[in-house]
């Protein structure tokens, strides 16, 4: 829909049997009293049952913030997601007594028992009609249904807005899923009332990896421990991958997960360690080894530092490729290669430091010796969600340098 040439037929207005002219869709006024219509007659704050929920959850909430949270925290875990959609069911929420008895619902059920908890609770908590990312249009451009396939629940807090999809059990209270950044949210504050929001995108810096990976030349190749830190939406992928897994699947996921420096990559053992199960944040620590590694010549030996190289090749093939590029999520990465330098051997030939950056990519990669290790530190920060071909040239040139950048290896030299 991004690119294929359609036609999208509204319906402004009708002449009904009377012979007047009643509006429909020719606005986003008309698109809320037709959404609105869906959610009216539920009466979700009247239940007993859930009015103790509530106050359960919050009894020992001191601010707001915290109440939404553990509300959220327990809706994700306690109501699973099941996409059920049966006649006017794709449309019209369950009541949110009845989500709460099954413990199941889609994402309108899921919308109507966070509202209601929330309400409950005191809380500015409202329906929110939303699109994902599939969907290229915004209300303002075309009020239409076909503008969003999706139900979140949207609260104030702090005169800011906060954003919750319980659909995704591991999405982090203050994140909105991935998949609705900078969408345009139509929140229903009452019958006559909404506000249109821009869900917020959320920052490079708020999903990290942090990944340090300790080096020993061996014979064969090389080996050594790696502790890596996820958080943001690298750790909410991490904590949604393991969901489902057994043992062989999991060291399968790690393997995944840690591999770098070449095919070869092995993990002998590892942890998983998750840190903050509230913010999704979740350490992974390993022994690893790669045979045939490193290059021998006479009395040196060659070492590429940047085992992991996330870009590589030509970049985009601007004659072929004529769709924008996808990135599900902004983020940083950054990488401590710590290389041990083998007894008898000095760093000869240590890379110089580089770094380039635009409004897409920011990278920077530096080598300091200390003592008798080199530690090669590389950042690479990815800030966009939608690259569009007007900036695949852009996107290409400072890839290249960053190409270049890779080839760079330290020499030690026997003494």
């Amino acid at each position: 829909a991004y690119y294929e040439p359609h036609v999208i037929i509204l319906i402004q207005n009708y002449t009904d049997d009377n012979g007047t002219k009643q509006p429909f869709l020719s606005s986003v006024d008309d698109l809320y009293r037709w959404n609105y219509g869906f959610i009216k007659n539920l009466d979700n704050n009247k239940e007993a049952s859930l009015k103790k929920l509530s106050d359960s959850l919050t009894v020992n909430a001191k601010t707001d913030e915290e109440k939404a949270r553990n509300i959220y925290t327990w809706v994700q875990a306690h109501i699973k997601y099941v996409a059920f959609e049966d006649g006017d069911g794709g449309f019209i929420p369950r009541r949110a007594a009845d989500v709460c008895d099954k413990r199941y619902g889609d994402c309108k059920d899921m919308t109507s028992i966070l509202t209601a908890l929330m309400q409950l609770a005191g809380l500015k908590a409202y329906f929110t009609w939303i699109g994902t990312n599939d969907i290229p249009y915004d209300y303002t451009e075309v009020p239409s249904p076909i503008t969003d396939n999706h139900m979140i629940a949207a609260v104030q807090l702090n005169g800011q807005w906060v954003f919750l999809d319980a659909t995704d059990p591991h999405c982090i209270f203050g994140y909105p899923t991935d998949a609705i950044q900078n969408k345009q949210a139509l929140i229903a504050i009452d019958e006559n009332k909404y506000e249109l929001v821009r869900v917020p995108t959320m920052p490079a810096t708020a999903s990290k990896v942090i990944d340090s990976t300790f080096i020993h030349i061996t014979p064969e190749g090389i080996k050594g421990s790696m502790v890596v830190h996820y958080n943001g939406y690298f750790g909410n992928e991490l904590y949604d991958a393991l969901m489902y897994k057994d043992s062989v699947g999991t060291a399968d996921y790690v393997k995944y997960k840690l591999g770098k420096a070449s095919n070869k990559f092995k993990v002998s053992t590892y942890e998983i360690i998750k840190a903050n199960p509230l913010l999704r944040e979740a350490i992974i620590k390993g022994n690893y080894e790669v045979p045939d590694y490193v290059k021998r010549a006479g009395n040196e030996i060659f070492i590429n530092l940047n085992l992991e190289k996330f870009f590589n090749g030509p970049g985009i093939d601007t004659a072929k490729r004529m769709m924008a590029l996808e990135n599900d999520f902004q983020h940083t990465i950054e990488q401590y290669h710590i290389l041990h330098l083998p007894q008898g051997y000095t760093a000869s030939y240590i890379p110089k430091n580089f770094k380039a950056e635009n409004d897409l990519l920011r990278f920077e990669i530096t080598y300091e010796q200390k003592n008798n290790q080199v530690v090669c530190h590389q950042t690479i920060q990815v800030k966009y969600i939608l690259l569009q071909p007007s900036r695949f040239t852009d996107w290409n040139n400072i890839v290249k340098q960053l190409v270049a950048q890779y080839k760079e290896q330290v020499v030690l030299t026997k003494n």
